[in-house]
């Protein structure tokens, strides 16, 4: 704990003494409240300058021998399955389906990164195919989804009981054979207590992943499966099987929030402050079906938690608001040091190194009306519609734009290191 302090926090004890010392200036921090924290860290500092020259003459002795792990991962909102994208996936020449095209162009994105997520909207739970409200998807859409390059499913949300017990465990079944990982449902509660929360070990990071709903639109989950509703005694106890498990870094999956909202309401915020004070690392939210912002909750010393309230559809039908017509791709570094030496070990706190942000928009139609659903990159930096991007569709892409703009999507979080 000492080396924590020695090695990471000199600089920003002194940096919290001087915010203190504003807010007290400006009354937004009682007389009280700074004397408590001043005493705190008044316990820590002679620590820290007395054993300056030790730390230096450890950290000399370790010389090289730090290893430093780094990984990347990419987020996306909503996959749906509505009845114009099936027709549109189908294959009348040998009577199938392919949704390959609809990630043709975001394909290097996602395969650019060593882990890749989504939110599976939809049961995959055999014919008949359909769509709102009670979904069921062809296999292949998960298959176009796996050789995009996606290696994570989230499946819990409010249509994960659409079609009942079989809908739900075929799911799982389908993402199964395709290899495609998956967490927040599970086949019964056994298999919830083997696998979640799910590990993914990625070059050295060891990631926890769990995911949460509100409720399945007044759908009774159907015994024995299980579909993870939001629960705060169950996350603590789940969020302290992770830590049990050595994990350096939690991950939830959230559905919440109201439609088409572009602001996270109260409740969201809320939540997400609860979930920053279980030390969870990243939140990720999804349900509204537009993007909402981004939020780097700090700790004074210990944790900081990013919140993405909401990453909008990734490829969906939906048409009104042309928020709804595209998303928030998110895409995260994470960075491990592990300092090495004979006398100790010494593991910091996997960190969030960096945060970038792309959109993808939905185009629907060829130049001639035929239904294709394809994603589109797009740029914010220089916000202009794709290339190529047919006539029919421009409108709805500049009001995506502008929607995207107008509320400043691309901006980093303003304290993010």
């Amino acid at each position: 704990m000492l080396r924590i302090i020695q090695i990471e926090s000199r600089d920003r004890l002194i940096k919290i003494l001087n915010k203190d010392k504003a807010l007290y200036k400006k009354k937004k921090l009682s007389m009280n409240t700074l004397i408590h924290k001043l005493f705190w860290l008044s316990l820590f500092i002679p620590m820290i300058l007395s054993c300056k020259g030790q730390t230096q003459e450890k950290r000399t002795k370790v010389g090289d021998s730090i290893r430093v792990d780094t990984c990347s991962l990419l987020f996306v909102g909503d996959v749906m399955s509505h009845t114009p994208q099936v027709r549109a996936a189908y294959q009348k020449t040998n009577d199938s389906y392919d949704y390959s095209s609809c990630f043709d162009s975001i394909k290097s994105l996602v395969q650019g990164v060593d882990l890749a997520v989504a939110n599976l909207e939809t049961p995959l739970a055999g014919k008949p195919y359909r769509g709102y409200p009670m979904f069921s998807a062809p296999d292949a859409l998960a298959e176009g989804l796996k050789n995009a390059g996606f290696d994570l499913m989230g499946t819990c949300n409010n249509h994960s009981a659409d079609r009942g017990r079989n809908g739900l465990i075929r799911t799982l079944d389908v993402l199964d054979r395709l290899g495609l990982k998956h967490f927040g449902s599970y086949r019964n509660r056994g298999e919830r207590e083997n696998t979640c929360p799910l590990i993914m070990e990625v070059k050295g990071i060891r990631l926890a992943f769990l995911a949460y709903t509100y409720g399945t639109n007044g759908m009774p989950i159907p015994k024995p499966t299980v579909i993870d509703t939001i629960k705060r005694e169950q996350i603590v106890l789940d969020l302290a099987k992770a830590d049990s498990l050595k994990v350096d870094y939690k991950i939830i999956f959230i559905h919440w929030g109201q439609e088409y909202q572009h602001q996270a309401n109260q409740e969201q915020k809320d939540l997400a402050r609860w979930l920053h004070q279980q030390n969870v690392d990243a939140v990720i939210g999804s349900h509204p079906h537009v993007v909402q912002g981004t939020e780097y909750l700090r700790d004074s010393l210990y944790h900081d938690t990013l919140v993405a309230y909401s990453l909008g559809n990734f490829i969906s039908n939906q048409n009104s608001p042309s928020a709804t017509r595209g998303g928030m791709m998110l895409s995260l570094r994470l960075i491990k040091k592990t300092y090495l030496g004979t006398e100790s070990l010494f593991q910091a706190k996997t960190k969030l190194q960096d945060i970038a942000y792309n959109f993808a928009f939905v185009n629907k139609r060829t130049p001639k009306g035929k239904a294709i659903y394809q994603l589109r990159l797009l740029s914010l930096d220089n916000p202009m519609m794709p290339n190529n991007l047919p006539k029919v569709e421009q409108k709805s892409c500049q009001g995506f734009i502008n929607y995207l703009c107008k509320y400043k999507y691309k901006q980093i979080p303003p304290n993010f290191p």
